[in-house]
């Protein structure tokens, strides 16, 4: 058991390098400084494991967490309500002795969330590029607190349920057609047949994000899949399989114009990102095309993206503050997706 500790200890140690590297000097100086010489080091390291070796219950990555100060020695490796959904050699990006917290950043224990504004083809877009540890922290939420509610903006939704991130999502008010899965609860499911009429975006218990064309996911495998935590449809979906850009797309014709966009991104388990464009205003940002959204997130390095409601309905809200410029002012719609 102990050599097995110490295998597991060591391959840790060897994909969280990076957090080593690049602890700050702040970091340094409230590092646990194991054999008492004043520096923080690799013999810092070897203590920590010759303190697992003699049968401490620390598991690798709390061990490494408070040689290089980042979790207090006397604390405990915080943890969800759910499993742990992200590798372990991006622990080193949350911030386990107190949040941190700025205009564009918030970080804590479980959630790294860091927004940035980036130009691309004449359009100002909001980038949110997500960490989580647990699933319990990516969930979705219906205006007015219910399925089929009154429509609320983002803001308010964003409010009511205590996120720290939203997005405007699929609408699904507006979509007559396929499933309305979420957080893991089957709310709708209408029109059998026309399920496969539209692209699909889901996201899985154990944090992976699939997509699927039109006529590639049936009534029966979306019922009975308990797996299945959030299901979107809307789409299209924006890159192919090999995660590179597309230049067809399943979808209506008005659709691959210039509009406003949301869209969301997916990296790995646990990493994410929300995206919004703004658009319809010359002296500003005048929106994408599908081409050019699709293009975008490929930028951005995601391995599967997927577009959602967009026009008047694009809005990212970061600590109750909407951080774009929603075109004609926003609308009121009927869902979010919240990181919080």
């Amino acid at each position: 058991m102990i050599q097995m500790m110490k295998r597991l200890i060591l391959t840790i140690l060897l994909s969280m390098s990076v957090l080593v590297i690049s602890v700050s000097a702040e970091a340094e100086e409230t590092a646990a400084d194991l054999n008492g010489d004043g520096v923080l080091s690799a013999a810092d390291a070897a203590c920590a494991f010759r303190d697992a070796s003699s049968g401490t219950s620390m598991l690798g990555p709390e061990i490494l967490l408070k040689t290089v100060g980042l979790l207090d020695p006397e604390a405990a490796l915080p943890v969800g309500e759910t499993p742990d959904i992200i590798s372990a050699n991006h622990l080193c990006r949350f911030a386990f002795r107190e949040p941190v917290v700025s205009d564009t950043e918030y970080t804590d224990s479980m959630v790294s969330i860091r927004i940035e504004k980036k130009r691309f083809h004449k359009s100002q877009c909001y980038v949110a590029d997500i960490y989580i540890r647990s699933l319990d922290s990516f969930r979705t939420a219906f205006s007015s607190g219910e399925y089929n509610g009154n429509r609320e903006t983002v803001q308010a939704m964003a409010r009511n349920n205590g996120a720290i991130l939203a997005m405007s999502g699929d609408f699904y008010s507006m979509n007559a057609h396929g499933a309305v899965i979420r957080n893991g609860e089957l709310f709708r499911y209408k029109n059998r047949d026309e399920l496969g009429t539209k692209d699909i975006l889901a996201l899985y218990r154990d944090g992976t994000m699939k997509v699927y064309g039109a006529k590639k996911l049936t009534y029966e495998q979306v019922a009975s899949d308990p797996d299945i935590m959030q299901l979107w449809v809307f789409g299209p979906i924006l890159l192919n399989e090999y995660g590179l850009p597309k230049t067809s797309f399943h979808c209506a014709e008005s659709l691959l114009k210039r509009h406003p966009r949301g869209a969301v991104g997916y990296y790995e388990p646990g990493h994410y990102c929300f995206v919004i464009v703004d658009g319809r205003d010359e002296d500003y940002s005048l929106g994408m095309t599908m081409t050019d959204l699709s293009d975008f997130m490929h930028s951005l390095g995601c391995t599967v993206a997927y577009n959602l409601d967009g026009g008047q309905t694009a809005s990212m809200v970061f600590r109750n503050q909407t951080v774009n410029r929603p075109a004609g002012g926003g609308r009121k719609c009927s869902d979010i997706l919240l990181i919080g």
